[in-house]
């Protein structure tokens, strides 16, 4: 595995950011949290699926196996 990374440019004299690098700035981060929220929700997608296939597993086979709580045996 190799890491590398952009050289970073020195600012010259007088080259300070401008009102045009605000919305640019903006988009960058905007962007980069969706790609966050895509990468946290694929990390959790596996384990959602198997937790409802758990669920309905639970509901179908278990559940009406079970006695129910209003049933009382009478002799």
């Amino acid at each position: 595995m190799s890491l590398s990374g952009t050289p970073v440019r020195k600012a010259a004299h007088g080259d300070s950011p401008g009102i045009g690098d605000a919305p640019a700035g903006g988009w960058h981060v905007f962007v980069t949290g969706l790609r966050w929220i895509a990468l946290a929700l694929g990390a959790a997608l596996p384990f959602v699926a198997f937790a409802a296939l758990l669920a309905l597993v639970w509901l179908r086979v278990v559940r009406p196996r079970l006695p129910r709580r209003g049933e009382a045996s009478r002799d």
